[in-house]
């Protein structure tokens, strides 16, 4: 299963560590400080295109910049799982 965060960006669901909105997770200091450090260390893919409004950050330490909104990306793992285990329930009962 994977997570579409938009610009054409595909990431396995397998591999999301965290989804975070950039808004409230760019407050404090310690996010500020890990983000940048990330970004000159070129574990940071962005689009130039983008205002981003979340940002996933994967198994690989790569951190992907989305502008959908984190709880619409967290609502779609939620739903493609939840389909998942539907599919699976229906197939071990049939």
């Amino acid at each position: 299963m994977y997570l579409d965060i938009g610009e054409g960006r595909i990431i396995p669901l397998k591999d999301i560590v965290v989804i975070m909105d950039m808004d409230n997770a760019t407050t404090t200091k310690n996010t500020r400080n890990f983000l940048n450090n990330a970004e000159k260390n070129g574990f940071v893919v962005s689009s130039p295109n983008v205002l981003p409004c979340s940002f996933v950050v994967t198994g690989n330490g790569k951190i992907y910049f989305s502008a959908i909104a984190a709880g619409t990306l967290h609502k779609k793992t939620e739903w493609r799982k939840m389909n998942f285990r539907r599919g699976n329930a229906r197939k071990q009962t049939s």
